[in-house]
């Protein structure tokens, strides 16, 4: 039973990457203290990542490099969040894991609406609101967006290189944010 279950697993991490959704999760709620989970997260982390191929590890401490936790979201912000589209997440999720372009169309705060070709780089957490720093080609620049005002998003097939965090200053700033529009 114990075999079949390691199998079952293993397909997992091999067909979907799903496992290192889980660590990037797991290390999202570490970096947030949140006290109520951390006494049993260390324990699952280690149990994952021990079934991980080094290559895999290196691949999770990436992505977990990618990922910022700031401080909460203004109360201005909570007010108007909702939860993004499974559809939007799923597409900002594959675009971010294997570095590839997303065509967006996003709402500004105003409700002006665009269509954007990004390049995902970082996420950003301000609980309980996602922001993804991107690189986008209509503005030929960094920019912030908040992951609830993105619309529609389709993965592309044109890939990119990383940029260091710094080149999304003053966007990202200490783990702050300002939204550029």
């Amino acid at each position: 039973m114990i075999a079949r279950e390691t199998e079952r697993f293993q397909r997992k991490i091999n067909a979907m990457g799903v496992v290192q959704c889980e660590l990037i999760s797991i290390a999202v709620a570490e970096q947030m203290q949140s006290p109520i989970f951390l006494a049993s997260l260390g324990s699952v982390r280690r149990q994952l990542v021990a079934s991980f191929s080094p290559e895999k590890r290196r691949q999770v401490d990436h992505l977990k490099s990618r990922i910022m936790v700031g401080v909460t979201a203004s109360t201005f912000v909570q007010a108007g969040a909702r939860a993004p589209t499974k559809r939007i997440v799923q597409a900002l999720h594959q675009a971010f894991i294997t570095q590839t372009e997303l065509e967006i169309r996003y709402q500004r705060e105003d409700g002006d609406t665009s269509a954007r070709q990004i390049a995902p780089h970082y996420l950003l957490l301000k609980y309980p609101t996602w922001y993804v720093a991107a690189f986008d080609n209509l503005r030929g620049g960094p920019r912030t967006f908040r992951c609830d005002r993105i619309l529609a998003a389709k993965r592309t097939e044109t890939s990119f290189r990383l940029l260091p965090k710094e080149a999304f200053e003053p966007s990202i700033s200490k783990n702050d944010l300002s939204v550029s529009s």
